[in-house]
């Protein structure tokens, strides 16, 4: 054999893989053909060999960009293939827009003379451009992004002089230019983003002063640029970002007059300019960030007169400015941190008059100022505007807020001229005027009150210093001992103070909203001695103080709402003697305090709601002597007062509510003579008083609701003379009132519900002569009043329900002629035996038992005659019995109700009720009607009382007594064994019945979902199992029905069940001897089982016994392999179902031979007489060690002729069948 040498190649295994893919799984490059586009009315693009090349004369179509695409129909041959070049022939005189798009294998870019327009996005995204970018010399316009992101072009960019302007993003992001750029004076504008992150190019930057404007980030990220920039004369602002990121510029940097508005970021982070910062007169703004982080720049920094506003971080960490601040006199606002970390400027800093704002940290940081600093009486300085600052003297003009850290001073002023030289390092101070000797300052997280005297009040909006104690970190209060008045409103809202509240104890007066809402303090309340009045809201909403409230014994007046919902306040409260006046809502919702409540002699006055909600109280209830009045609310809800309640005789009038749900009080309720009024709700709800009720004599009405729900008072109930009205609900649910109520003569009128619900009321009612309405349910369920009941002459309206219920009333009703008015119940279920009806009005008979009979003893069945005497008869009345078929049914079967009533006026309807005893609810069944059965469907599950309601001709009703019905549902739940199974298989049906009546039956059947045919395997039986042998293929769905007791039945939901033949598969092999490098076929067939059948081939070699899978599942029923060794053989077929069953077919044995009849050429590594990937693929398996060749074949595989067989081998073999070596 003739050997030959080969270079040994170095790779690593992930290489070698990937030369794998490329040769086996992509195809090669299609290289381009001659192709020809019009691309203009006289332009043309043809591709070549030699690349793309625009030949014609004049200009391309003016776009190649649409809707949905951009490039030419030529871009596709250019994006990532070997179309490199691009000839543009002089005569084309316009690029179109977007025409080159993309092309990114383009690497080369010329333009010849002809051309004077690029179109936009003419050459975007063509990243492969190498050279540099050489422009026509009469271009007159660079389109915006016409060069947008052609990040490979290199060297120097030299803009036309012809050129008059730059478009939006023209050369955006061409990073590798790395030449100088040179902008002739023909340009008068680049527009936003030109140049953005072109930051490879170099030297200086310079801008002609024939250009007037410069876009927004024109020149953002150039950090290239190194050397100065000259800006244009003609400009008159500087945009948003142009010079962002321009790192590298340096020298001065020159504002050239004219310019009005630096923008937002205009010189952000330029930090290599070295020399002096130049701003001309005719700038009116720096805006935010303009010059951040500028920290080269050096000298002064003088702010002209024109400036109005410094934004904020517009000089933030300029930290070589090494010589003094000057601002204008123009400016108002001076921005958040707008010098912070300026730490080389020095000496003194004047803040001019006009300056009305300064923001947080605005000079923060600045720690070469070591001289004075002049506020002005114009400004507010924000917390730390000044932090870290050195300067040694602060002369405060403005009377505000000022705050240093760090101060090394030697003296002070502060707002009242006073020198302080007591401020040490690292601590902050704020100081406020307060008072004509007082001032307030916050230091270090403590907010303190020092001098002598008053304090200053302030409107509600608050003091100076709330600002800092609204919001932020808790605050301490410290007040200085000689401080004799706390003013207005001096610290509301400020709910950040926290701690105890010391008060001096030399404090005389509190003022209105004095700590209003300082919800902050805690601990306990301590008013001092000498102070005598607590002003209007002065502590309410200080519900963070959890301790006791201690008042001076000095103190004469509790103003409104001074203690307003404190409610964290807590034990005994003790009111001193000398108080005179207590204001409304004084201690409203203070609900923690405890104990008695004893309001002392001396207080003649006690305003609405004062203690409205102080349901804590938990002792006796004390009132003064002195007081006339007892307002609305002011005892409302104060729900733990115990004990009698003793009202005094200087008492003239109860508001209302005024002791509403007062429950705990108890005894006797007596209401002093001196009362003339008491309002609604005075005493509603106020359920533990147990004994009797005194009414004054003095009131002339009784409102409404005043007494409701006071279901302890006991005894009789006696109206005094005078009163004319008794209001809605006055005393309705008084049950236990157990006396005779005494109704004055003088009472005109008794309201809605007035009486209602007084059932222990006894005795005769007598209703007074000068009587004219009786409201709706005024004596409702009253059953205790007895005998007869005489409407008075005069009377006009009675009232529905007015005497409904009222069963004690047994003897005469009379009933005036002056009655205008009766409704159907206005006397219901009551029990008189005769009636003298004299109105013009009939009494319905509704609800009245037994049947009427006029004075001729002539039966009549409506009593509407006018003065005719009637008698109620009882000698027959109505008996009504009810039965049911069933006792228990299931929801949706029917019960039959029965109805048997006899006696009373005949002529009976019927009404069918039946009551939930589950839900507490009733139903009706069915309304009225003449019908004495009624089947009833049961429509939901329950326990149920059926009763049954009967009204005879008189209208007497009489109801059944209760029968019982239980409904339930009747349910099934059914399984499968299996839901897919083969022909002769058992499964098996299990049911089992619930709910309904029990002692289920069971019927199993099966539908056949191929041919629609119905089968019973099991008719009804005791059986709730059966056992199926499938003896078909097919889909079918099985039910069970079950039956109850009662007959109720109901079906399963469908169980479906897969039936299949068994699965088999056949094989057979197109060879069963064969030699080296032959080829056999095996095909495989499979039927039955689920089908979608997949086939995997496996081998067994017999004289290694080793197994291999060929190929693992897949739809392909054929298989072709290639002998490549000699051996015995056997090779099976696998076949698999959708349902995951596998079967396998039967050994197939396959004997391979050594064929001598031939010589076995090198690299035929198969031996069947080619080259090719066959013989790599088995080379693969052999040295992966899953396949063994012969020693012949072994000898054909050396291709390297190195005594080995390795992947050089294959290598060899691989560049033999791409023909780059052949093997010999």
């Amino acid at each position: 054999m003739k050997s030959r040498k080969f270079r040994k190649i170095v790779a690593t295994p992930l290489v070698i893989v990937i030369l794998f893919v490329n040769l086996f799984v992509y195809a090669p490059e299609v290289k381009a053909q001659d192709l020809i586009w019009k691309a203009g009315p006289n332009v043309y693009v043809t591709l070549s060999a030699n690349g793309l090349t625009v030949s014609g004369t004049g200009d391309m179509y003016p776009s190649f960009i649409t809707e949905t695409t951009a490039g030419g129909p030529w871009s596709a041959y250019c994006n990532g293939s070997n179309v490199r070049l691009l000839h543009i022939n002089s005569g084309v005189t316009s690029i179109g827009a977007g025409a080159f798009y993309g092309c990114s294998a383009l690497d080369n870019l010329f333009f010849p003379d002809t051309i004077t327009n690029i179109g936009a996005f003419a050459f975007s995204n063509c990243t492969g451009f190498t050279t540099s970018i050489e422009l026509s010399s009469n271009m007159t316009k660079i389109n915006q992004y016409a060069f947008y992101k052609c990040s490979g072009t290199r060297g120097d960019l030299t803009i036309p002089s012809g050129v008059t302007s730059i478009g939006e993003g023209a050369f955006y992001e061409c990073s590798s230019l790395s030449g100088k750029l040179s902008i002739p004076s023909s340009v008068t504008n680049i527009e936003n983003y030109a140049f953005w992150s072109c930051s490879g190019l170099k030297g200086d930057l310079t801008i002609p002063n024939s250009v007037t404007s410069v876009g927004e980030f024109a020149f953002y990220g150039c950090g290239g640029f190194n050397g100065n920039l000259n800006l244009s004369t003609g400009l008159k602002s500087i945009s948003k970002g142009t010079f962002n990121l321009c790192s590298g510029l340096t020298g001065d940097l020159n504002i050239p007059a004219g310019i009005t508005d630096i923008a937002e970021g205009a010189f952000n982070q330029c930090s290599g300019f070295n020399g002096k910062l130049i701003i001309p007169n005719s700038v009116t703004s720096i805006s935010d960030g303009a010059f951040n982080e500028c920290s080269g720049l050096t000298g002064d920094l003088t702010i002209p007169e024109s400036v109005t506003s410094i934004g904020k971080y517009s000089f933030t960490d300029c930290s070589s400015l090494n010589g003094k601040l000057r601002i204008s006199t123009g400016i108002t606002n001076i921005g958040e941190a707008a010098f912070w970390k300026c730490s080389g400027l020095t000496g003194d800093l004047t803040l001019p008059e006009g300056v009305t704002s300064i923001g947080d940290g605005a000079f923060a940081d600045c720690t070469g100022f070591t001289d004075t600093l002049t506020i002005p009486t114009s400004l507010i300085i924000y917390e730390e505007s000044f932090l870290n600052t050195n300067f040694t003297k602060v002369i405060n003009n403005g009377g505000l807020i000022f705050s240093l850290q760090n101060d090394t001073s030697s003296y002070w002023t502060d707002l009242v001229g006073n020198t302080i030289t007591t401020i040490s390092n690292g601590t902050a101070y704020k100081f406020w005027k307060a008072g004509d000797d007082i001032t307030v300052s916050l230091k270090s997280g403590v907010l303190t009150v020092s001098g002598t005297g008053a304090m200053y009040s302030y409107l509600s909006s608050g003091s100076p210093w709330k600002s800092c104690c609204v919001t932020g970190s808790n605050i301490g209060l410290v007040i200085d001992s000689r401080v004799t008045s706390i003013g207005d409103n001096a610290f509301n809202e400020c709910r950040r103070l926290s701690g105890n509240l010391n008060i001096p104890t030399g404090l005389k007066s509190i003022g209105d909203g004095a700590f209003n809402k300082c919800s902050g303090l805690t601990g306990d309340l301590n008013i001092p001695a000498g102070v005598t009045n607590v002003g209007q809201y002065a502590f309410s909403e200080c519900s963070g103080f959890n301790g006791k409230l201690s008042l001076p014994t000095g103190i004469t007046s509790i103003s409104s709402y001074a203690f307003w919902k404190c409610i964290g306040l807590t034990g005994n409260l003790t009111l001193p003697l000398g108080l005179t006046s207590i204001g409304n809502d004084a201690f409203n919702q203070c609900s923690g305090l405890t104990g008695n409540l004893m309001i002392p002699s001396s207080v003649t006055s006690i305003g609405q709601y004062a203690f409205d909600g102080c349901s804590g109280f938990n002792g006796k209830l004390s009132l003064s002597t002195g007081i006339t009045s007892i307002e609305q609310y002011t005892f409302n809800g104060c729900s733990g007062l115990t004990g009698d309640l003793i009202i005094p005789a200087s008492v003239t009038s109860i508001g209302q509510y005024t002791f509403n749900g007062c429950s705990g009080l108890t005894g006797d309720l007596i209401i002093p003579a001196s009362v003339t009024s008491i309002g609604q709700y005075a005493f509603s709800e106020c359920s533990g008083f147990n004994g009797k009720l005194s009414l004054p004599t003095g009131i002339t009405s009784i409102s409404p609701f005043t007494f409701w729900k006071c279901n302890g008072l006991t005894g009789d109930l006696n109206i005094p003379v005078g009163v004319t009205n008794i209001g809605e609900a006055a005393f309705a649910q008084c049950s236990s009132l157990n006396g005779t109520l005494i109704i004055a003569q003088s009472v005109t009128r008794i309201g809605n519900d007035a009486f209602g619900g007084c059932s222990g009321l006894t005795g005769n009612l007598i209703l007074p002569s000068g009587l004219i309405t009786i409201g709706s349910s005024a004596f409702i369920n009253c059953a205790g009043f007895r005998g007869d009941l005489t409407i008075p002459t005069g009377l006009t309206d009675i009232g529905y329900d007015a005497f409904y219920n009222c069963t004690g009333l047994n003897g005469t009703l009379i009933i005036p002629s002056s009655v205008k008015k009766l409704y159907t119940d206005s006397f219901a279920y009551t029990r008189f035996i005769k009636i003298i009806n004299n109105s013009h009005s009939g009494i319905s008979t509704n609800h009245y038992i037994g049947y009427w009979i006029d004075s001729t003893g002539t039966t009549v069945l409506d009593c509407i005659m006018n003065g005719t005497y009637y008698r109620v008869s009882s000698d027959n009345p109505c008996v009504v019995t009810a039965t049911v078929d069933k006792s228990s049914c299931v929801v949706g079967s029917k019960v039959i109700i029965n109805t048997n009533a006899s006696g009373g006026a005949g002529v009976y309807t019927y009404k069918y009720l039946a009551y939930n005893k589950d839900t507490g609810v009733w139903e009706t069944l069915k309304d009225c009607c003449n019908d004495s059965s009624f089947a009833w469907t049961s429509g939901t599950v329950g326990d149920r009382d059926i009763v049954v309601e009967v009204k005879d001709l008189s209208g007497a009703v009489v109801r059944s007594a209760p029968v019982n019905v239980v409904t339930a549902f009747l349910a099934i739940s059914a399984t499968v064994s299996v839901n897919s199974n083969t022909v002769g298989d058992k499964l098996i049906i299990s049911a089992m019945g619930s709910e309904g009546t029990g002692n289920y039956i069971y019927k199993f059947t099966v539908h056949n979902k191929d041919t629609d045919q119905w089968a019973v395997l099991q008719d009804y039986s005791n059986a709730s199992s059966f056992t199926w042998t499938s003896v078909s293929a097919g889909n079918r769905e099985f039910f069970v029905e079950v039956k109850d007791s009662a007959g109720s039945m109901v079906r399963s939901n469908a169980m479906n069940v897969s039936t299949f033949n068994a699965l088999t598969v056949t094989a057979n092999a197109t060879a069963t001897v064969n030699n080296i490098g032959d080829k056999v076929t095996f095909t495989a067939s499979a039927t039955g089982g689920s089908g979608n059948y997949t086939y995997r081939l496996s081998v067994h070699n017999k004289d290694t016994d080793q197994w291999v899978t060929l190929q693992g599942y897949s739809s392909t029923a054929s298989f072709t392999c290639t002998a490549g060794s000699a051996g015995n053989r056997e090779f099976y077929v696998d076949v698999k179902d959708s349902a995951g069953t596998v079967v396998r077919s039967t050994a197939m044995n396959v004997v391979t031979t050594q064929d001598t009849g031939h010589e076995i050429k090198l690299g035929d590594v198969t031996n069947d007489g080619a080259i090719d990937i066959y013989d790599i693929l088995l080379l693969q398996r052999y040295i992966l060690g899953t396949e063994t060749i012969s020693e012949s074949l072994i000898t054909a595989a050396d291709v390297t002729n190195d005594k080995k067989v390795d992947i050089y081998d294959i290598l060899a073999i691989q560049r033999h069948i791409m023909g780059i070596e052949i093997i010999v």
